[in-house]
């Protein structure tokens, strides 16, 4: 597991260097398609802008982090080689390379947050 993460880690931060963001704009506009013309952050803030409700999303969010290492840890130290461990490591592994790796890659953004940093232009998600 270390070693996959090492490895993606290090492949998704080469992404920038060969490929440009230049889906940011793309999804910026399906985003505000999606949403009545806005984007979804003008309709999620007034309901979501408050820090105990943030720091609580927060926490559910990273918990799955948790749930995954510990089936990982699970499966990787199983003493049965059962045909359906051997699925879960294959199907946890091809996983992560290929939305890391692949989809990380041909569908590579900045998103939101650096939107401004990285692209030329205005930045239309500065308030």
């Amino acid at each position: 597991m270390s070693l996959y993460m090492v490895g993606y880690t290090f492949i998704k931060k080469a992404i920038p260097l060969a490929v440009p963001f230049q889906w940011d704009t793309t999804f910026m506009v399906w985003d505000k398609a999606l949403h009545g013309g806005r984007s979804s952050y003008q309709w999620l803030a007034p309901l979501l802008n408050h820090a105990p409700l943030t720091f609580f999303l927060n926490v559910t969010y990273n918990f799955w982090f948790l749930v995954m290492f510990c089936c990982w840890f699970w499966q990787g130290f199983e003493r049965k080689d059962t045909a359906l461990r051997q699925q879960f490591l294959l199907g946890f592994t091809l996983t992560w390379f290929l939305g890391t790796c692949v989809l990380g890659t041909i569908f590579f953004v900045g998103w939101p947050t650096f939107y401004g940093r990285l692209l030329t232009g205005p930045d239309p998600y500065v308030r």
